[in-house]
């Protein structure tokens, strides 16, 4: 039975609106697309425990009715799909991971950094303005983010067929760890991203491939027909 139904996850403090355009894109596609709230994202500074983190997730995937469901994830959001229990996993039928957190560059040293601060100091967010949830974020968050990055690389091996899809000009992303990442997983493949009209100003916005914006007309239009051609 073909699937119609597509899970769709944020990146962190990525507001819920900012992915409406993706949305109204698979839509006309003929997807049927459910947009989830990481942790925190809905009440902020909640649920940031690790164990809390995929809970709440995992709440909002159990009212989805159908057997199975494709997943796309950005971020930080695909990054917390890979933590989900085998009892939710085997419900993903593909996954499309866009620039996912599973490796980043300078990890260990941001890690180090963040968790010498108290947990609720805040911290300034990168992401652009428009497309964010809060102004600034707590420490917590970072802490949960760098969590799941070590939970992530004690996790065995996920069989689920997955694309991810990278700009390798990303500037958070390690492109490098994600082929190591790739490599050892016979179902994932790696797909680089190219952008060549656009130039990126700010710090983090090469890092956003799932927003209309970040493209040329054309490089959209690609970008979402080898996504359909995947999950179809």
């Amino acid at each position: 039975m073909k699937v119609k139904d597509i899970v769709l996850v944020h990146g962190l403090n990525n507001s819920k609106q900012s992915f409406y355009p993706l949305k109204r894109a698979l839509t006309k596609l003929g997807f049927k697309v459910h947009l989830l709230y990481l942790a925190g994202h809905r009440s902020a500074n909640k649920d940031l425990s690790l164990e809390d983190s995929l809970t709440y997730l995992e709440k909002q995937l159990d009212k989805i009715k159908s057997k199975h469901f494709h997943c796309i994830g950005f971020s930080q959001g695909g990054l917390a799909l890979q933590l989900l229990p085998p009892t939710v996993q085997k419900r993903i039928k593909k996954q499309v991971l866009l620039a996912p957190a599973l490796s980043l560059k300078a990890s260990s040293i941001l890690s180090t950094f963040t968790s010498m601060m108290p947990a609720q100091m805040p911290f300034l967010s990168l992401a652009p303005k428009k497309l964010s949830k809060f102004s600034w974020l707590s420490v917590a968050y970072f802490d949960l983010l760098f969590q799941q990055i070590k939970e992530f690389d004690l996790k065995k091996p996920s069989t689920i067929k997955t694309l991810i899809m990278v700009d390798p000009k990303d500037e958070l992303i390690n492109v490098d760890g994600l082929k190591e990442i790739v490599s050892k997983r016979s179902k994932w493949k790696l797909e680089m991203i190219e952008r060549p009209g656009q130039t990126f100003i700010c710090l983090g916005q090469g890092h956003i491939v799932f927003h209309p914006q970040y493209f040329k007309k054309t490089e959209w239009k690609d970008l979402l027909e080898k996504i359909k051609n995947f999950l179809n």
